[in-house]
């Protein structure tokens, strides 16, 4: 089994999809820290208050990670398989409040 890839391009792919995302979380964690440093000076009570916001924040990233994964693997399941119908469930629902893009 081989462990790494040998081919160049692969990993130019990777980076270029790897970079932006971690560039995103990177300044999510900056701006929550610039938050709790600045509030620090201010006491206690602001500061407990930005990091239980910021642990809130977090918790709707993730969750927002998990459908939009959630969601790519089913659109490119339907996309493959050339059902344009199913697709369109996916994305849109068959409802006003269903679907991925209603969230």
């Amino acid at each position: 089994m081989k462990l790494f890839v040998r081919d160049k391009e692969f990993y130019k792919t990777l980076v270029a999809f790897a970079l932006p995302i971690a560039l995103q979380q990177l300044i999510t964690v900056g701006v929550n820290m610039a938050d709790n440093i600045m509030l620090g000076q201010l006491g206690e009570a602001p500061m407990s208050g930005a990091t239980l916001a910021n642990n809130f924040i977090t918790i709707f990233q993730i969750m927002c990670m998990g459908l939009g994964m959630g969601a790519s693997v089913l659109v490119s399941r339907f996309f493959g398989m050339i059902y344009p119908w199913e697709l369109l469930q996916v994305l849109f629902g068959s409802g006003p409040d269903s679907g991925f893009i209603s969230c």
